[in-house]
């Protein structure tokens, strides 16, 4: 399925009305199924399904690595996975209705709340990792240039994965920020990528749920060319990630963990 499809619409501009055709970001849906148990269906752009529901199990703590997966089955909308039979699956799948009321809502109960608020079983960032400043903005660039939907369709948000060199290792575009960084999870899990010396940039909010996602991955630095919310930061001081923002130009804010920024 494509990810975005053109459609006839109605266009003023220049004190007229045109009828055009416009590129509109495509929306899916896929269905998470675990030992044949549903655990969650997610709206997203029809690409890296797969990689999506492999990051998100691994996210929300379902999954711990991929070798535990004995096989991986698309049927329909239907991702259905098969784990080893030795893995007991029920305390982890109780942990995850926890992280799943923080990560797909953004809210949930006070308590809740508050513990992420105050990093209580957060992971944490061991990492000596320094990166120049120059690669920041040279990450940026790059993601921006080939974000692609989003410049036919203004519609997504870009998730990428880059060295300390910047160089790119994926980008990839969804409807949601959420899910634009679990493909980004998910595709480095499939491909035994090593993400504790790995940058993820991203093009949307810097909320407690991302930052969640990243220190889990063991992300040391985390930055994105929208900002960071009173939770981001309070989620990336408890888990010691380096998060940055607003990053346009050649101007950035660093919000935590500076000395892993380099002039």
């Amino acid at each position: 399925m494509k990810e975005s499809v053109l459609k006839p619409i109605t266009q003023f501009s220049k004190g007229e009305f045109h009828e055009i055709e416009d590129e509109i970001a495509v929306e899916s849906i896929i269905t998470i199924v675990v030992n044949e148990k549903i655990i969650s269906s997610i709206l997203c752009s029809p690409v890296l399904e797969k990689e999506l529901a492999v990051g998100y199990l691994y996210t929300t703590g379902i999954l711990e690595n991929y070798q535990e997966i004995d096989n991986i089955n698309i049927n329909d909308y239907n991702i259905n996975f098969t784990f080893q039979s030795q893995i007991n699956l029920e305390p982890r799948l109780k942990q995850s209705q926890f992280v799943n009321r923080i990560i797909s809502s953004g809210c949930g109960p006070p308590e809740y709340w508050l513990q992420v608020k105050k990093g209580k079983g957060l992971p944490q960032i061991d990492s000596d990792l320094q990166v120049p400043i120059d690669k920041i903005f040279e990450g940026i660039r790059d993601l921006n240039e080939n974000s692609q939907i989003f410049r036919q369709t203004g519609a997504t948000h870009a998730a990428g994965l880059f060295d300390t060199e910047s160089h790119r290792i994926i980008i990839v575009e969804d409807i949601g920020r959420h899910n634009a960084v679990d493909k980004v999870i998910g595709f480095s899990l499939m491909n035994e990528i090593n993400l504790d010396d790995k940058i993820l940039i991203s093009t949307g909010r810097l909320t407690a749920d991302i930052i969640f996602k990243s220190a889990k991955s063991k992300i040391p630095i985390v930055a994105s060319m929208a900002a960071a919310t009173d939770s981001g930061i309070s989620t990336a001081i408890a888990t010691k990630t380096t998060l940055i923002g607003f990053v346009r130009g050649h101007r950035l804010n660093i919000y935590c963990r500076g000395e892993r920024i380099t002039l």
